[in-house]
C-alpha cells in the first residue's frame, strides 16, 4: 500500500502480549507498531471484558491525534471502536473479517445473537470490505444485502518464493527413512480442524506414511502423547511465518481436513491450502465448498468426505509417488 503510494503512513495496533515487548516499534520508516497494554490483565470472563474497555480507550487516546485516511479492522470487536474513531477523524473504514465471526464454532447463543445484531447494525457504516474467500464474500453480500460495489475479494495468497528449502528437514529430524512418505498439517492444532481424524487414521495406517504436525493449540499434549505410541506420528512447534515455507516444503504432502461444525467452516480458505501449495506440495482437504473448489479448479490435491475415517484412511494409504509429482506440478502452476 506504500509502495502503490496509496498511503504514506501506517499505524498497526495490536496487544503487548509479553512486558518484554517493547510498545513502540518502527518496523520501518511507513509503519509503526504500537503494542498496547492494559493494567487489567484477563483472567476470567469479568476481567477479559474490564481489559477490553481499557483497550480501546486507549486506542482512542492514541490514534486521537493522528490524522487518519482510513481504518481496517480485521474483526467484529474492533468494528465499533473503529466507528468511534472514524466520528472524530472523518475517515473511511475498510473492514476486513477474516472469519464469519457470528457463526464460528465458539459463538454460541446470546453471544452469537448478540454478535449477529452489532455487525448486522454496524455494516451499514462501513464504507468497503475485503474478504480471503469467495463464500464469506457472498454469504456477507446475502445476509447484509450488501451492494457488489463495495466488495472485494483478496485471497491471501502468499507471494511465490524461490529461496531454497531444506527438503531432507523432516526425514533427518525423525529418522524418517527416504523412500517413505510425510504429510504435514501446520497451524492451530484442535478437534475442530481435524486433529483428532488425522491422529487416528495415521496411528492405524501403513507405517511408511507420517504426518508431521507443526504448530500451537489445544491438541498439543494430545499429539504429543500419539507421538509416544506411534513412529510415524511427529509434532513440531510452530514456527515464525517467514519460515514456514522452508519447513513445509521438506514435507510431501500437506493436509487440512477441517470439519463442518458451523458455517464459518463451510466457506473457509484456510491460509495453510495456499502455503502449502506455495511451498509446491499436493494437498488433502475435506469435501468443504471453498477449500475443495481451489483444490479441484487447480487438480493440485484430492479431496475427501468430511470426518470420513474409511475415505480417508484409504486414499493417503493409495496416494503414490507418481500422483504426488503429478498433483505437485500443478501445485506450482498455480
Amino acid at each position: 500500500l506504500v509502495d502503490k503510494k496509496i498511503f504514506s503512513k501506517i499505524y498497526i495496533l495490536s496487544v503487548q502480549k509479553d512486558s518484554g515487548q517493547a510498545m513502540k516499534e518502527m518496523i520501518d520508516q511507513n509503519r509503526q507498531l504500537f503494542r498496547i497494554s492494559c493494567c487489567i490483565k484477563p483472567s476470567n470472563s469479568i476481567t477479559k471484558f474490564i481489559s477490553f474497555i481499557e483497550w480501546n480507550i486507549r486506542v482512542i487516546y492514541i490514534t486521537y491525534n493522528i490524522k487518519t485516511s482510513c481504518l481496517n479492522p480485521h474483526s467484529l470487536t474492533t468494528l465499533p471502536l473503529a466507528l468511534i474513531i472514524s466520528l472524530y477523524n472523518k475517515c473511511k473504514i475498510i473492514y476486513e473479517p477474516h472469519e464469519i465471526e457470528t457463526e464460528t464454532i465458539n459463538s454460541l447463543g446470546i453471544r452469537r445473537n448478540v454478535a449477529r445484531i452489532l455487525e448486522k447494525n454496524l455494516v451499514r457504516h462501513v464504507d468497503s470490505f475485503t474478504f480471503t474467500s469467495s463464500g464469506h464474500y457472498y454469504w456477507y453480500k446475502c445476509n447484509y444485502k450488501l451492494s457488489d460495489e463495495y466488495l472485494f475479494l483478496i485471497r491471501n495468497t502468499p507471494y511465490k518464493n524461490n529461496t531454497l528449502s531444506d527438503k531432507k528437514y523432516f526425514r533427518e529430524r525423525y529418522n524418517i527413512p527416504q523412500n517413505d512418505y510425510i504429510y504435514i498439517y501446520q497451524g492451530y492444532l484442535n478437534k475442530s480442524r481435524g486433529v483428532d481424524l488425522l491422529l487416528a487414521v495415521f496411528s492405524s495406517i501403513n507405517e511408511n506414511k507420517h504426518i508431521v504436525f507443526m504448530g500451537f493449540g489445544s491438541s498439543v499434549q494430545k499429539v504429543l502423547q500419539y507421538q509416544e505410541k506411534f513412529n510415524n506420528i511427529h509434532f513440531h512447534h510452530a514456527v515464525s511465518p517467514d519460515m514456514v515455507r522452508q519447513f513445509t516444503s521438506s514435507a510431501d504432502v500437506g493436509i487440512h481436513m477441517m470439519d463442518s461444525s458451523c458455517i464459518n467452516h463451510m466457506y473457509a480458505l484456510p491460509n495453510k491450502i495456499m502455503e502449502y501449495m506455495n511451498a509446491g506440495l499436493p494437498v488433502v482437504v475435506s469435501e468443504l465448498p471453498e477449500m475443495s473448489s481451489v483444490i479441484l479448479d487447480a487438480d493440485s490435491g484430492w479431496v475427501s468426505p468430511v470426518d470420513n475415517y474409511v475415505y480417508l484412511r484409504t486414499l493417503i494409504n493409495k496416494i503414490d509417488r507418481k500422483m504426488i509429482f503429478d498433483k505437485s506440478i500443478n501445485s506450482i502452476k498455480w
